[in-house]
Order: structure tokens, then C-alpha cells, then sequence
């Protein structure tokens, strides 16, 4: 108890040793020894008594962090997201619901292009990681957009009427070099992409993959516009949906020129060049890849899913449609008419008309009653 009292009484002394400023808390005056330990770049400010009270558990406005604004990497990322969403959407409405089972190849390869690209953006969004996504994803983008490339050429070459077909085998050996163009890009970008490989350790051979999947992707475009320029040829023998296509490819072909470029200079560039694979400039891979694909995506999809197949039969583009083969006879052979088909015109410009009957004169009445015909 005698300890209580006299802790009771010190603190008393205590309080009464301080001057009067330091027990003015309501007016929120300082001391004076306080206010001159300020620095100079500090303000101060008479403040309200309620500012500094904070609940249990709330932070400080001055203490609570800021949003940072977003990286060129983040909005680029952001913009990807959100054009590919809605290309992806409108890509799957025609490939399902609104186009022929017949072109099917074209809108469902665009759909694919649209899906990796959403992926591609979707992780750097979620990781920040430019060099695992965007690098690796790119070179596949270039490929796949070839592949659909290849889809609407093979919609031009059905829709042709009263031509024979334009697309031979030999489109097959541009489709096979696309695909092993596809495969050395991903796999040479992955190489690269390796976050234990630095650039001292990396070696000509890891670019290798890269530099071969990319020369291989521009000869697959070299020969697709072979094809595309003779298909252009014969627009006046399509269908009038295929026409519009046509005319959209040939608009096309120089915005897919681009992102190969773009994907040859990552492949071929070294240290201290803003094509470097793993430190691109974003600004240059928005210009290059980004906007051309957006570019294609875009006139492919408003040249609309096509519907309109062609009817007339197909044959040598030198004979006359619906005309059946004439058969070769022999010297002492007479021709088989039967072999030959000749169809009727149709509407007929003449027709052969029967010759009338003789005339014939009719007996007179008198003749009818029996009696003789005056001579």
C-alpha cells in the first residue's frame, strides 16, 4: 500500500515538472523543443485532433501504398487480352453456327491463332514473365497464322466454278515445311527462353532451331502467295463470296509479311540490338507483331464465313462445262453417237417445225348428195 502511494505521488511530480504547452493536447500545439527539430524540406501543419485517432486494425493515409501505373509490357498484355477475347468469340460463332461445314479449316484455324495468343497475353499478365510467354508464343502465332492462311486458300480454290482446280499436290510441300517451320521456332524458342542460359553462355547452336524455323516460315509464305496470286487470277470464275475473299487475301499478304520479318530478326540478332530474343523492345514488338495480326485478323473476319458453294462441274478449264469425254475411235471405226452428249440448248433458239399436210378440197355439196361434179 505505501508503495502504491508513493508511485501515486511521483507520478504526480511528474506531471507537474512538464510545462503547460505539452498538457495542451486539444489545441494540438507542439513543443517547442519539437519544432525545432524539423528538417527543412518538412512542413507542418495544424491538424484536427481526429486525424491521428485510427481505429484498431485501419492503417494511416499517409502510410497506405499507391497503385503503380502499369508497364508497357502490362498494357500491351492488356490489349492482347482484350482483342483476341472478342476475335476468339467471333471466330467460333462462324466456325460453328454460321459457316459452311465445307470451310470449316479457315475459321477454325483462326480460332486456334486466337487462342494462343490469349494464352500467350494471359501470362504475362498473370507472371510478367516477357521472355517465357511472348518469345516462346510468337514464332507459334507466325505459323498458325500461315496455317489459316492456307484454310482460306483452299475455300478460294472450292469456290471456283467452270475452272479446274488451282491447289495441286505441290501445296503439300508448303503445308509440310510450315509444319517443321512450327516445330523449330517452338522448340529453338524454348531453348532460348531458359531462365538458367544467360546471353555469354548461349552458343550459335542454340539459335539454330530459331534461325531455321524462321527461314522456313518465309518460304511457306513465298510459295502461299505463289498460290494466292494465281487464285486471284481466275476471281471472275468464283463465287461471288469467294470473290470478296479473294480480294481480302490479296490485301492481306503484305500485313503477314511483317511479323515474319519481325520473327527473322529475333532469330538472326545478337547483344546490343533492340531485336534481342530475350530483352525485345516492347515497342517494336507491338509495332511489328501486334498490330499486322491484328490487321489480318480483322479483314479476315469481315470477309465473312461463306456459305455459297460451287454447283457447276468441274473439268479442263479448256472444255465446255457439263460436257461429257469423247472417246478416241479407230481409223475404220465408225464414231459411237451414242458416246457423245450432246444436251439440248437450253431455252432453245428455234424450233423445227413439221411440214403441213397436202392439201386436200373438199367435195361440195352437191358431190355429197351424189350427183356429179361439173367440169
Amino acid at each position: 500500500m505505501e508503495k502504491r502511494l508513493q508511485f501515486g505521488h511521483s507520478w504526480e511530480k511528474a506531471i507537474l515538472q512538464y510545462p503547460a504547452e505539452l498538457l495542451d493536447i486539444t489545441k494540438g500545439k507542439a513543443a517547442p523543443h519539437q519544432r525545432q527539430h524539423h528538417t527543412k524540406g518538412s512542413t507542418t501543419s495544424k491538424a484536427s485532433p481526429h486525424r491521428h485517432h485510427h481505429t484498431e486494425g485501419t492503417t494511416p493515409p499517409e502510410s497506405q501504398p499507391r497503385m503503380a501505373p502499369p508497364t508497357p509490357d502490362a498494357a500491351l498484355a492488356a490489349a492482347e487480352v482484350a482483342f483476341y477475347a472478342t476475335t476468339l468469340l467471333v471466330s467460333l460463332f462462324y466456325f460453328l453456327c454460321y459457316q459452311s461445314p465445307r470451310y470449316w479449316r479457315s475459321y477454325g484455324f483462326l480460332a486456334l491463332f486466337c487462342l494462343i495468343q490469349l494464352v500467350s497475353a494471359s501470362i504475362v499478365l498473370g507472371s510478367g514473365s516477357q521472355v517465357a510467354a511472348s518469345q516462346v508464343f510468337s514464332g507459334c502465332g507466325t505459323g498458325v497464322i500461315l496455317m489459316v492462311l492456307v484454310g482460306f486458300l483452299f475455300n478460294l480454290d472450292d469456290s471456283l466454278e467452270r475452272t479446274a482446280k488451282i491447289l495441286s499436290d505441290v501445296l503439300a510441300i508448303f503445308v509440310l515445311s510450315l509444319m517443321f517451320g512450327l516445330f523449330f521456332t517452338f522448340v529453338g524458342s524454348v531453348v532460348l527462353a531458359d531462365p538458367r542460359r544467360h546471353d555469354s553462355k548461349s552458343t550459335e547452336q542454340d539459335y539454330g532451331c530459331v534461325e531455321a524455323g524462321s527461314v522456313l516460315l518465309l518460304i511457306t509464305y513465298g510459295g502461299l502467295a505463289y498460290f494466292a496470286a494465281r487464285l486471284y487470277q481466275h476471281k471472275h470464275n468464283m463465287v461471288q463470296e469467294g470473290r470478296k475473299l479473294a480480294n481480302t487475301v490479296a490485301v492481306a499478304l503484305p500485313f503477314l509479311l511483317i511479323p515474319i520479318i519481325h520473327a527473322m530478326s529475333m532469330a538472326f540478332s545478337r547483344a546490343a540490338s533492340i531485336f534481342q530474343y530475350r530483352h525485345v523492345n516492347i515497342y517494336v514488338s507491338a509495332f511489328m507483331r501486334f498490330l499486322p495480326e491484328a490487321v489480318v485478323v480483322i479483314l479476315f473476319l469481315s470477309a465473312g464465313p461463306m456459305r455459297q458453294e460451287a454447283t457447276s462441274q468441274r473439268g479442263d478449264p479448256e472444255e465446255a462445262p457439263g460436257r461429257a469425254p469423247v472417246h478416241e475411235t479407230g481409223a475404220n471405226e465408225a464414231p459411237n453417237i451414242e458416246a457423245v452428249h450432246c444436251p439440248s440448248p437450253s431455252p432453245p433458239s428455234y424450233q423445227r417445225r413439221e411440214p403441213p399436210p397436202p392439201y386436200q378440197q373438199q367435195p361440195s355439196a352437191l358431190q355429197q348428195w351424189g350427183y356429179p361434179q361439173a367440169s
